[in-house]
């Protein structure tokens, strides 16, 4: 069997994970494949747990970051957030959130190091990935933007527990 793997989302159409796999699977020489699954959340659960011993690992992103994690046995960052990015088959399912390091990285790389105060656009699952990013790198203050104020009063609940004061904006 080929071994398989794929990103899972919705919209996914206009993914790019596919064509990045492929060059990254050339490159190390494997023979797999990486495709991509439109699914919402609700469908989860039966997608994952109907896929054969050929899949190797899934791509997730929105709207299904939540659901993905808990799917499997979380590593420290999913337990933090809630959210999972990624699924790794094998004896155990595992469900890593690399968001974190990967948001770190792209700040570090950027040059923006000792932030003190930052802004987010939007209060979901990604969101929560980039707040731990930030506090992990001395961010303490955060607006956050978001359209719903229940959502975003949740979202300064989690974040304050981190020990980051959140400023909550309403748009609309």
């Amino acid at each position: 069997m080929r071994p398989q793997a794929a990103v899972l989302g919705s919209p996914i159409a206009h993914s790019l994970s596919p064509v990045i796999h492929a060059a990254a699977y050339a490159h190390l020489g494997l023979d797999w494949s990486y495709g991509r699954v439109e699914l919402q959340p609700g469908g989860f659960a039966d997608f994952v747990n109907g896929l054969d011993d050929s899949w190797r690992g899934l791509s997730v992103t929105m709207p299904l970051k939540e659901v993905a994690a808990e799917c499997g046995i979380p590593d420290e960052d999913v337990r933090l957030t809630g959210v999972a990015n990624t699924v790794v088959f094998g004896e155990q399912r595992r469900v890593y959130n690399t968001d974190i390091a990967g948001l770190a990285d792209a700040l570090a790389a950027s040059g923006l190091s000792g932030l003190r105060v930052a802004t987010l656009i939007g209060n979901g699952a990604t969101a929560r990935s980039a707040l731990v990013a930030l506090a992990r790198g001395g961010v303490r203050l955060v607006e956050v933007q978001g359209r719903n104020p229940e959502r975003l009063a949740a979202f300064r609940e989690w974040a304050e527990r981190l020990g980051v004061e959140v400023q909550p904006r309403t748009l609309g």
